[in-house]
């Protein structure tokens, strides 16, 4: 369709979906020529690291811990674009961006009426990690700043744009759970327990929200029903757990699940990966592991591949240990204390998943989990294949600052 024969009257709604109120919430603060500009850049920039199934790109950073709700969405929207979406949405953004008579207003309509969902919903991701630095101090930060290499922005532009951004995709995410969970059937298992009680605890009873407008959902259910959808759904998803001798990067461990449709998984494989779409999304577990003798390397090799396969319970092992909410410094009235369900599996769930250890941020000499995102087949096969360890995220950039203090001797890793 030519944007010049478009009805720009958009529809009216009383109830926007969340997706469709992270697209209108950076849209609507583009004003100027310079800013249409730039969000046509955004969009292109984000069509290329699809095209070049650099999914890392959208890995976005936000003010709550919810990187597997991201991980999660991403792949879900990742499996909707196809050859034609890339190769229109180009078309399109060019002759956007040649047109000299449509109004400002008028190209933000065209975009949000034209331009398919799934890619908008990564240009807001790209955007958030885009901007992502490294501070050894802190972990991972935003640079609102670092916006204005893709065009002649304002600061105060970036500012407002990130903070936006940051609570739409937050509130999105948070709610994205729910959503997920509605789709898998009740006869579905995560750690024994059935999916709808998983679920009961991600609905919107149970979220939390700070005076800022964010929302947040439990980590511990949250991350289950993720677990519980990749199962239903026969995903694939690579765990990756780097193993550091002393401060050194011994060896990174991989394993290839397979979602077995009841809530758990299998080992499978890589090669199988190879007759993929190399754009197929791979949702990535990334842990590491701290020892100080080679002898406890085969110990944690054995440990993986006698449990990776109920991986649910695994991830659980660690999640016992970790907040389900985060504080918020600056809201004294959030409610960060975690949810204690009703039902009595889950005392005797979290009584058998302290039975492990070595999975906690106290004593990671195991399994510490402490990044979830996505990638694509065509990157998991290269790091599978080779010796070479940084076509995934490097995995410090995601190691806390406790554990980093703790086990290197320079921070300079």
């Amino acid at each position: 369709m030519s944007v010049e024969t478009l009805d720009f009257q958009l529809p009216l709604s009383n109830c926007l979906s969340n997706e469709k109120m992270l697209h209108e919430s950076f849209v609507a603060l583009v004003e100027t020529d310079k800013e249409v500009e730039f969000l046509t850049e955004v969009i292109k920039a984000t069509v290329v690291e699809i095209e070049n199934a650099n999914y890392a790109a959208f890995d976005a950073l936000t003010t709550s811990s919810c990187c597997h709700g991201i991980s999660h969405f991403t792949r879900h929207s990742l499996k909707k674009i196809n050859d034609e979406m890339l190769l229109n949405s180009k078309k399109f953004i060019s002759e956007i961006s040649l047109n000299k008579t449509l109004s400002i207003e008028s190209k933000k309509k065209v975009i949000l009426e034209l331009l398919p969902t799934s890619i908008l919903s990564m240009c807001a991701f790209f955007i958030l990690q885009y901007i992502v630095e490294l501070d050894l101090d802190r972990g991972r930060k935003s640079i609102p700043k670092k916006l204005k290499k893709l065009g002649k922005v304002g600061t105060n532009f970036c500012e407002k744009l990130v903070r936006t951004l940051q609570i739409a995709v937050s509130n999105l995410i948070a709610n994205w759970y729910s959503e997920t969970a509605s789709r898998i059937p009740p006869s579905v298992k995560g750690c024994g327990i059935k999916a709808n009680i998983w679920a009961k605890y991600v609905q919107k009873a149970y979220l939390r929200k700070n005076r800022r407008n964010v929302t947040y959902a439990s980590s511990m259910f949250s991350i289950q029903t993720c677990l519980l959808d990749f199962s239903y759904r026969e995903a694939y998803v690579c765990v990756s757990n780097t193993v550091f001798l002393n401060g050194k990067e011994s060896k990174r461990i991989k394993h290839i699940l397979r979602g077995d449709g009841s809530g758990g998984f299998s080992i499978t494989p890589y090669d199988i990966l190879k007759n993929f779409n190399p754009r197929t999304p791979i949702p990535i577990f990334s842990a590491v592991a701290f020892i100080q003798n080679n002898y406890e390397l085969p110990e944690i090799e054995h440990f993986l591949q006698n449990n990776v396969e109920n991986f649910s319970f695994l991830v659980h092992c660690g999640e016992v240990y970790y907040p389900q909410f985060p504080k918020v410094s600056w809201d004294t009235n959030f409610d960060s204390s975690s949810i204690t369900p009703e039902e009595d599996d889950f005392a005797l769930l979290e009584k058998n998943a302290r039975q492990l250890s070595g999975l906690s941020l106290n004593n990671p000499s195991r399994f510490y989990l402490n990044h979830i995102y996505t990638e694509s087949a065509q990157k998991v096969v290269q790091e599978l294949e080779s010796d070479i360890t940084d076509v995934f995220l490097p995995t410090h950039k995601f190691i806390p600052f406790k554990l980093i203090e703790k086990h290197f001797s320079s921070l300079n890793i």
